[in-house]
């Protein structure tokens, strides 16, 4: 492990930096919480490799944000908390709603680096 991803994983006390979970030990769902590290603003769309733009990350919100914006994995978690995430994909979720289908709006998601001041 470099320097540079050391003091990225310490800045969250070896947390994810978006759901929490302690990296390296097994998530309850059964999920891996092997480290990663991500970019908040993905690289393919001009995200820098600046350590504001790293985030330490779990490999679920690692693999389920991808190389998408930030907002598509805090909707994504939202739908889990409503408990949609079995039954729609969230591209099916927005469609549903875009032709006005009643659809329970989905909870606002903090991220755990929103909680607390690295």
């Amino acid at each position: 492990m470099t320097e540079r991803h050391r003091a990225i994983y310490e800045r969250y006390d070896d947390r994810c930096g978006y759901c929490g979970h302690h990296l390296d030990t097994p998530r309850a769902d059964g999920k891996s919480g092997r480290r990663c590290v991500d970019h908040i603003v993905p690289d393919r769309t001009d995200g820098r490799n600046s350590p504001k733009n790293l985030m330490p990350s779990c490999w679920n919100c690692n693999s389920i944000k991808h190389a998408r914006p930030l907002d598509f994995l805090r909707r994504y978690r939202g739908l889990q908390k409503a408990g949609l995430a079995e039954i729609v994909s969230l591209a099916q979720y927005d469609e549903l709603v875009n032709v006005g289908v009643p659809m329970p709006p989905l909870p606002i998601y903090e991220f755990h680096f929103e909680g607390r001041a690295p």
